[in-house]
């Protein structure tokens, strides 16, 4: 069966009782499996993955045995997996806390990536079966416990807790432990499993862990969840009295309402350590490094004051700012006793300005660092280099990653160089996934110092090649994700460099590679500069419009408020209206975008189970009025109607068929379409539209028709296939230059699930007999329910 090449989406191209406190939502694809698809943008979401549905941990785990759970750093992952090993090892814990988990006999074995190391690319039942050494179990124990579990897996009651897949560093032992592990469940399918990950590390593993697993985000926070989190905490740490969860209440609210500090709080991690400095501080930063920050300093000066005497600030944190930058230099996140020494003496040799009066030693160091404010941590022992020894870690990876920005930004890094611009110093890990963090983190901390890092992700981002399609996004969307979340983050620019960044995050707000790109920056400090960047060159021709045109889209549906769930209403028509026949052409433009999103997901291709029958007396007025948009002579405003033109047609939404005049517009827009990216959407609105009488054009309607023809296999692969059927509704309106038997023949290879499929059954009718065969052939393809693998078309 043949699949349509192009078309995928409308873009086209935290303790355990606060996690339960707050609720663990999220959000899942409606179907399992959520296995990839190959579309415009490479490797995306199945076609269920585009409805999605916010579930709880309980409901996903009860109804999916196997899931994979993706979430920001801080998004509750950790958490999550540590509150299933509490309830399932030991099941009265499970009553502590009234999250409903379902009511399994499971073995809980959780594996913590991070610890793994040169194990990651051993079979996932040697690394289960080497879980007595690790735990330094006696040999009687390690024994007893593995009959337990070979028992366990037999009878499929164990619970696989992968936490963390994107730590392991290496890309190749990731791909290797992906495969194992997909490998282990074959051999035991009846195991459940949960592993985590952060979205960035997952991508190289997808193909291999979506295959077999349910693929679930974590919800962010909402405004409920805020509250119940921020009331728990006070109850915990202040004490549970009424006037307690009341102040908590309140301060909910006023974070709720600072759009600024939503942005943070919508992450677990971050909102608990807001609730930490708030509560030693007095005051609530308003952006992630401040947060960061305020949280070291409230660690370093305020944690276990009792017990242990004060550590000088500059010097705590210069060294954990060096530690920090080799750890990520080396990419590990656990380091043993010894190098870890090795390497607060190198800071003091290098750091000499900063450490030559520590009062401390290196030794004493970690001891004070570990026990006055767990900023480091000791979490086991590890055989390194034949010796069994303590092996630390930051408290968070988010520690980690800001502690290392700061040392950059203030030149508190092994091998420091003060003269090294800080863009050369972090240009080499620009592609590197475990840096995501730390460049952004660090442009904001460096203040007015990191416009040269800026202009050069402006420039990385300016030289993405998007002429070939948006399936090469992919290559370069590590530098569209740095230099969004530098603006997410609203680092201090000139002018000049902000308008070229923002200019670049509008070439690139395809919604497929970088979800919520547009929309988080609309709502921040440089929304209005953003939108205004973006409108005038859409509107200009300054790039392309196709690299363009997702993010308008996106910016259309904020003004009006719409989303996934939105319905055509007469209320919304009328406005529709008159904005279509506005005299600002941005105002049409954004009311054309906004009948798209409408007709793809009223198309029944979105959401075919909850789908009514459309409102068609209600597109019918719309279909004509952007009809009437198609013969201006204007080419923003016309190549966005006729892309809502290939919806309306697509889901055959509109009462009657369109007007002559509407056909022969949509004809000369893709035959004088400056590139096939523009032309692509006429061409395929040209094709999906009610079939009007055949005799109703004259030859001359179809200007330049041969040079159409013969330029069929010129196109671009990724719009050839738009091309190519809008030929065959020309050449039957054309009687030529194919005859209806050669017509009937090249529709019949489509096959019948294609968006074209309903035009070509209405074209095939009108053939005679080649047409019937090919009806017929067609008929004994179908099965009497949809086929599972048909996937809804994107608004391409």
């Amino acid at each position: 069966m043949r699949q349509h090449p192009t078309r995928r989406t409308p873009g086209g191209h935290g303790s355990e009782r606060h996690a339960a406190a707050a609720g663990a939502a999220l959000r899942a694809p409606a179907r399992p499996g959520g296995a990839t698809r190959a579309g415009r943008g490479g490797a995306t979401r199945g076609a269920a993955d585009r409805t999605r549905t916010t579930s709880t941990h309980r409901q996903l785990l009860a109804d999916h045995p196997h899931l994979a759970i993706l979430a920001a750093p801080g998004g509750g992952k950790s958490t999550l997996l540590r509150r299933l090993v509490n309830a399932y090892a030991v099941p009265e814990r499970r009553l502590e806390v009234a999250d409903g988990l379902p009511e399994r006999d499971w073995l809980p074995l959780y594996l913590r990536c991070r610890d793994l190391r040169e194990r990651a690319g051993r079979p996932f039942l040697e690394l289960l079966e080497d879980l007595p050494r690790q735990a330094c179990m006696d040999a009687g124990e390690g024994q007893a416990f593995l009959a337990d579990l070979h028992e366990a897996l037999r009878g499929g009651r164990v619970l696989i807790l992968v936490d963390g897949l994107d730590e392991v560093s290496d890309a190749g032992d990731r791909q290797r432990f992906a495969q194992h592990l997909r490998s282990f469940l074959g051999m035991f399918p009846g195991v459940a499993l949960v592993v985590s990950s952060r979205e960035a590390g997952f991508r190289l593993v997808a193909g291999v862990i979506a295959g077999v697993s349910t693929l679930a985000r974590l919800a962010p926070f909402d405004a409920s969840e805020v509250e119940r989190l921020c009331v728990s905490w006070h109850c915990e740490v202040v004490g549970d009295r009424p006037q307690v969860r009341a102040d908590a209440a309140a301060l909910a609210a006023q974070i709720w309402a600072n759009e600024r500090i939503r942005r943070l709080v919508e992450n677990p991690l971050l909102l608990t350590t807001l609730l930490v400095v708030k509560r030693w501080i007095g005051e609530l930063p308003r952006n992630r490094a401040a947060l960061y920050g305020k949280a070291a300093q409230v660690l370093i000066r305020t944690w276990n004051v009792e017990g242990y005497a004060p550590l000088d600030e500059d010097e705590t944190l210069a060294q954990l700012s060096y530690l920090a930058c080799a750890m990520m230099q080396q990419g590990i996140q656990r380091i043993g006793r010894r190098d870890l020494l090795a390497l607060l003496r190198e800071a003091r040799v290098e750091l000499e300005a900063e450490l030559q009066f520590a009062a401390i030693s290196a030794e004493q160091f970690i001891e004070r660092i570990e026990y006055r404010s767990s900023l480091i941590m000791q979490t086991g022992h590890e055989l390194i280099d034949g010796e069994l020894q303590e092996v630390y870690e930051f408290r968070h990876l988010t520690f980690q990653e800001y502690l290392a920005a700061r040392g950059f930004v203030e030149g508190q890094f092994p091998g420091r160089a003060a003269e090294t611009p800080l863009a050369d110093l972090l240009a080499p890990h620009f592609e590197d996934q475990r840096w995501r963090e730390v460049v952004p983190l660090a442009a904001v901390l460096a203040g007015r110092r990191c416009e040269g890092l800026i202009q050069r992700l402006t420039a990385e981002c300016a030289g993405i090649d998007l002429k070939k399609g948006f399936a090469d996004t992919s290559v370069g969307a590590p530098f569209v994700v740095l230099l969004r979340q530098c603006l997410l983050d609203e680092v201090p620019i000139t002018a000049v460099i902000l308008r070229g960044a923002l200019f670049q995050m509008a070439r690139h707000g395809n919604e497929e590679i970088l979800s919520g790109s547009v929309v988080g920056l609309l709502n921040g400090k440089y929304g209005a500069l953003f939108r205004e960047v973006a409108e005038t060159a859409y509107l200009s021709g300054q790039g392309h419009w196709w690299e363009l045109v997702d993010t308008v889209r996106q910016m259309s549906l904020a003004l009006v408020g719409l989303d996934d769930s939105s319905v055509l209403t007469s209320n919304l028509v009328h406005s529709l209206m008159r904005s279509l026949t506005a005299s600002e052409r941005i105002e049409r433009i954004h009311a054309a975008l906004v009948i798209l999103h409408i007709a793809w997901l009223d198309s029944g291709w979105t959401r075919p189970l909850l789908r009514t029958s459309p409102p068609t007396n209600l597109y019918s007025p719309l279909r004509d009025t952007l009809g009437d948009c198609l013969t201006l002579d204007d080419r923003p405003v016309a190549l966005a109607a006729s892309w809502a033109m290939a919806w309306l047609g697509t889901g055959r939404l509109a009462s009657t068929p369109p007007a002559a005049g509407v056909l022969k517009a949509l004809y000369r827009i893709m035959q004088d379409a400056d590139s096939d990216h523009e032309g692509q959407r006429a061409a395929w609105a040209f094709s999906v539209q009610p079939l009007l009488a055949r005799d109703s054009f004259d030859p001359d309607d179809w200007p330049k028709a041969d040079v159409f023809f013969a330029g069929l296999d010129t196109r671009l692969a990724v719009h050839q296939w738009d091309f190519q059927q809008a030929a065959l509704v020309l050449a039957w309106y054309r009687r030529g230059p194919w005859s209806d038997a050669e017509i009937a023949e090249k529709i019949k290879g489509i096959g019948p699930y294609d968006v074209f499929s309903l035009t070509a059954r209405n074209l095939l009718a009108t053939l005679g007999e080649p047409g019937q065969q090919a009806l017929d052939e067609w008929a004994k393809q179908e099965s009497p329910e949809q086929p599972p693998d048909q996937s809804p078309p994107p608004v391409a």
